[in-house]
């Protein structure tokens, strides 16, 4: 027995978008960057991922300024630099390049 499944046009552009997003990685030079800064990804202590352990975002964590959080998430166009003792947002970086990032890290830490 056949079945046919009949989706409006919305629908099907929803599911294309997701199928999109699902095939979106985060750009390897903005990683490498973040490496190349201190910032990796075991030393975090506070994360915003989801507990069952889907991961949602990559956040970056530097292990000597342990209250700066770096979050980078799904779909990868801007760049959240977060205050975890302040509990704020110290900066968002829109469609982030390695220059943008280490300019905006600079401008924050004058020893990057």
């Amino acid at each position: 027995m056949n079945r046919k499944l009949i989706i409006s046009e919305h629908e099907r552009d929803s599911i294309r978008k997701m199928q999109l997003l699902e095939q979106v990685s985060p750009d390897p030079e903005i990683i490498e960057t973040l490496r190349d800064m201190g910032f990796e990804k075991q030393f975090c202590k506070s994360s915003k991922s989801n507990p069952s352990g889907i991961e949602l975002s990559h956040e970056y964590c530097n292990k000597s300024r342990p209250q700066v959080l770096i979050s980078y998430p799904k779909p990868y166009t801007a760049i959240e630099v977060l205050d975890l003792i302040n509990q704020k947002i110290i900066e968002i970086i829109e469609s982030p390049t390695p220059d943008k990032l280490e300019n905006v890290m600079k401008g924050y830490f004058a020893s990057f």
